[in-house]
C-alpha cells in the first residue's frame, strides 16, 4: 500500500477513535446524570452475568442480601439503570478496541513516522489504566475522588489523541494568544474538575428525599465558586474567540465563541431550572470539547 493511503488509513481511523471518545464521554455523562453509576454493582460482569437480566425476576431471591454483604447495601434492579450502564461499560470496550485499532493502523508508517506510533502506544496504555479506573469506581461504591481522577484521564487521552492526529497551521500563534490559550485551557480544565465536585454533592442529594428544586442551595461552596468562576471563563474565551478571528484563524475563533456561548447558556439552565437531567450531560460534553477545541489550537498553531 502506498504511503499517502497508509497515512489516510491512520488518519480516518485515529479521527473515528476521537469522536467515539467525545461519545463515550457523553454517555458517561448520561449515566451520572441519571443514577445508574451503580445499575452494575459488580464488574465486568453486571448481576453476575456477561449480559444483564431484564427482570428483577432473572436474579436470586436474595440478591439484595447477597449485594449488601459484599458491601454494596440498598441494591434495587432497576432495568432501565442497570441497561444504560451497561451499555457504558460496552461503549467503553469499543473505544478501547477502536484505541489499538489506531495503534496497529500506526505500524506502516513506524520507518517514516515514528510519533503516532508512539502516541497510539500511550493512548493504548491509558485506555487500559482507564478501564481499570472504572472498575475501581464500581468496586468503591462510587468514591468521589476515584471519579475525578477518571475525568482527568479522559482528558489526557483525548489530549493524547488530538496531539496524534494534529495537522499543523501554515503559520506559528502569537505569543500572546497561544499563553492565553493555555490560560484557558487550565481553567476549562478546573471548571470541569469543580463541576465534578458540583456533580458529587447532587448524586447524594438525588439519594435523599430533598425536593430536586432545593438542591442548588444546599450545594453552595462547590457551585457558588463554579458559577463564579464560569464568568472568568467565559469573558476569557470570548476574548481569546475574537483574537483568533483576527489571527484568521476564523474556525477555530467561531468555534470557541459558539461553544462557550451555549456552555454558558445550559450552566444558566442548570442553575435556574433546578438541574434538568438533560443540561447535565450535555454540558459536561460542551466542557469537553471546549477543552478539545482549546488544546487542538494550541498545538496546530505550535510549530516546535
Amino acid at each position: 500500500m502506498p504511503e499517502n493511503k497508509k497515512l489516510k488509513l491512520f488518519l480516518k481511523i485515529g479521527t473515528i477513535t476521537l469522536a467515539s471518545i467525545y461519545i463515550l464521554i457523553l454517555i458517561g455523562g448520561i449515566v451520572r446524570s441519571t443514577g445508574a453509576g451503580m445499575g452494575c454493582p459488580d464488574w465486568p460482569k453486571c448481576f453476575g452475568s456477561w449480559i444483564p437480566p431484564l427482570h428483577e425476576s432473572q436474579l436470586p431471591e436474595n440478591y439484595q442480601d447477597i449485594y449488601s454483604h459484599r458491601g454494596y447495601k440498598n441494591t434495587t434492579f432497576n432495568v432501565f439503570k442497570t441497561w444504560t450502564e451497561y451499555l457504558n461499560r460496552l461503549s467503553g470496550v469499543v473505544v478501547g478496541l477502536l484505541i489499538i485499532a489506531t495503534w496497529i493502523a500506526s505500524f506502516p508508517l513506524f520507518k517514516i513516522r515514528k510519533k503516532p506510533f508512539f502516541l497510539t502506544l500511550l493512548a493504548v496504555i491509558l485506555v487500559a489504566f482507564q478501564g481499570w479506573l472504572g472498575s475501581m469506581v464500581v468496586k468503591s461504591n462510587l468514591t468521589p475522588w476515584i471519579i475525578t481522577v477518571h475525568m482527568l484521564v479522559a482528558l489526557i487521552l483525548l489530549a493524547v489523541m488530538i496531539y496524534t492526529l494534529k495537522k499543523p497551521e501554515k503559520t506559528t500563534l502569537p505569543k500572546k494568544l497561544k499563553y492565553s490559550l493555555l490560560l484557558a485551557l487550565c481553567l476549562t480544565v478546573f471548571q470541569i474538575i469543580l463541576g465534578t465536585q458540583v456533580r458529587e454533592k447532587v448524586d447524594v442529594l438525588s439519594l435523599s428525599t430533598v425536593p430536586r428544586e432545593q438542591w442548588i442551595q444546599l450545594v453552595k461552596e462547590p457551585f457558588i465558586f463554579h458559577r463564579e468562576m464560569a464568568i472568568v471563563v467565559l469573558i476569557v474565551n470570548l476574548w481569546i474567540g475574537l483574537e483568533l478571528l483576527k489571527a484568521k484563524r476564523k474556525n477555530t475563533g467561531l468555534q470557541i465563541i459558539s461553544i462557550m456561548l451555549f456552555e454558558f447558556l445550559l450552566g444558566l439552565i442548570l442553575a435556574y431550572c433546578a438541574l434538568p437531567a438533560y443540561a447535565q450531560p450535555l454540558h459536561l460534553l460542551l466542557g469537553i470539547i471546549l477543552f478539545g477545541t482549546q488544546f487542538n489550537a494550541i498545538v496546530r498553531g505550535d510549530r516546535m
